[in-house]
């Protein structure tokens, strides 16, 4: 099925489509649900954004979004729960009926024991995910770490961050990495920090923009531009891209200066 240029043009700006080949797709849509090629004329251009209108309305995107999600009781409770007391009760509850834990579930959880900071409570909930081999995304073991490093529990982020890969099911990249970067930074641990840095690409890190901009930022806090410029030096001789961060960190650093 094929339709005039014009026809097609008409659509596009029509529907706000940016290319050609996007009006066509739809055109041949409504022409297939319509059952009337354009070439008879019998069933106009007009009548056919209506046609696509009056689908697009009786078809709202989210409530049906809505209704595909599957509600998971476990966690349904555990964000009624306001008591940090009972969070773990409830997760012992559901396993002990025999409900099977997941990661969304262990995710959840360890999020809200964080921001409640009870990591005594954590810590029974990590020794699970290692015991189980329970399959993690390394965003859950990321928050933990920052949570960590807010309660000045720096000892316990560092360990966090070294059993990812060895004891916890998860693949570790430079994201965790950046993470206890940061968190050494922030906690005034300088020398760890440094030497963390120095031994990244040796434990297989490839180091980004963001890592370079944790140093730098450090070094800049120190007043030590020397040592600021020389980290943003090997930023640019191992090719890695400055950001928006990288320079304002330094002109915000040099207008403090005066």
């Amino acid at each position: 099925m094929s339709y005039p240029i014009s026809e097609i043009r008409r659509f596009r700006r029509y529907v706000g489509l940016r290319s050609l080949q996007g009006a066509m797709r739809l055109l041949w849509m409504a022409g297939a649900i319509c059952a009337c090629p354009f070439q008879s004329r019998s069933f106009s251009t007009k009548q056919t954004y209506k046609v696509l209108d009056s689908s697009s309305k009786s078809r709202p995107l989210k409530s049906a979004r809505s209704q595909l999600r599957t509600s998971i009781p476990f966690l349904d409770h555990l964000k009624q729960c306001r008591d940090p007391d009972e969070f773990l009760t409830i997760f012992h509850d559901y396993y002990e009926l025999g409900y099977k834990h997941d990661y969304p579930s262990y995710a959840s959880l360890i999020y809200k024991l964080s921001r409640a900071r009870k990591f005594e409570d954590i810590e029974v909930v990590l020794d699970f995910l290692k015991t189980h081999d329970i399959k993690c995304g390394e965003s859950l073991f990321a928050g933990l770490i920052r949570h960590y490093g807010k309660a000045n529990l720096i000892d316990k982020a560092v360990e966090v961050f070294r059993e990812i890969g060895r004891s916890f099911n998860c693949v570790r990249t430079v994201q965790s990495f950046n993470t206890i970067l940061n968190v050494l930074v922030d906690s005034g641990r300088v020398c760890d920090a440094i030497e963390l840095f120095e031994q990244g690409p040796k434990m297989g890190f490839k180091l980004n923009s963001v890592s370079f901009n944790i140093m730098i930022k450090m070094w800049l806090e120190k007043g030590n531009w020397e040592k600021a410029r020389k980290i943003f030096d090997e930023m640019l001789e191992r090719e890695v891209e400055p950001t928006v961060v990288t320079y304002n960190s330094q002109i915000g650093f040099f207008m403090q200066k005066g």
